[in-house]
């Protein structure tokens, strides 16, 4: 899980192709401590509610930082079903990535949860309540469907857009690739970004905010699917033309879930 430097407009924290340690530090010294059966989640909530979560494990006396997740804590609230786990092997033990449907189970994503461990143990079939926000990699925008139809076609082989993109429907492209049955096993492990989902929606608004160093910004614009509304993070150097209301986007995007919400916010007094 990456923190999204483009997308909260972030460069300055990047020194010689690394976050530099320094800004680090000071976000987390002033992060609120969350508890997680152990382990730790430090939370640096700035303006606008720009998130920087700490991963973290006591090693004794010590704290040791896992790694560093950036999230935007919004308004969008899913209730999801998960039915398989996709959290990598290699990824520590506060991470966690699952595939999830909605109440209907009409409807397939992949998203990563925040705060994780908070959670306890779920029973099979349990749905969990999550704070969901995506972070468009590659975003297009349009006056509507049908521009979009008519600029990229079936034929075109440089799309980035497959036309099987239904409308307010989220597509996990990569994911289903890699489980689909009636493809070679050699195929689906060729599969790489399984986290990576496609949406194509109508813009029901759109928020510009300030970011973490004064004069910089991101937008947030708020999209349909079929799990309810999602706030979709990007910032003006990732798109070419305007994404205002009534706007068609297109877009790539990694999700990210909080499920630190209700009994489960579990904060260090």
């Amino acid at each position: 899980m990456p923190v999204f430097i483009r997308n909260f407009s972030l460069s300055h924290i990047v020194k010689e192709g690394q976050l530099d340690s320094e800004i680090l530090m000071d976000l987390y010294k002033n992060s609120a401590w969350r508890h997680a059966h152990g382990a730790m989640y430090m939370v640096n909530e700035g303006k606008n509610n720009l998130q920087f979560i700490f991963r973290a494990i006591k090693e004794g006396e010590d704290i040791r930082i896992l790694g560093t997740d950036t999230h935007y804590r919004g308004k969008c609230i899913w209730n999801a079903l998960p039915f398989f786990n996709m959290t990598d092997k290699e990824a520590d033990v506060l991470s966690a990535t699952i595939a999830i449907t909605n109440n209907d189970q009409s409807a397939v994503c992949v998203t990563h949860l925040m705060n994780a461990a908070v959670l306890p143990e779920l029973e099979q079939g349990a749905t969990i309540e999550m704070q969901v926000v995506g972070f468009p990699l590659l975003i297009e925008s349009y006056e509507s469907r049908e521009d979009f139809e008519k600029t990229y076609t079936s034929e075109d082989e440089s799309s980035p857009w497959p036309l099987l993109m239904g409308d307010q429907k989220i597509l996990p492209l990569n994911f289903m690739l890699a489980h689909d049955p009636d493809i070679s096993e050699e195929k689906r492990a060729q599969q790489e970004n399984t986290d990576v989902i496609l949406l194509a929606s109508v813009v029901l608004d759109v928020e510009r905010k300030e970011g973490l160093k004064d004069g910089t910004y991101f937008n947030v614009a708020t999209v349909m699917c079929e799990f309810g509304h999602l706030e979709l993070i990007y910032s003006d150097e990732m798109v070419t033309s305007e994404v205002k209301k009534g706007s068609y986007i297109v877009c790539s995007a990694i999700l990210h879930a909080d499920v630190a919400l209700g009994e489960y916010e579990n904060w260090v007094e």
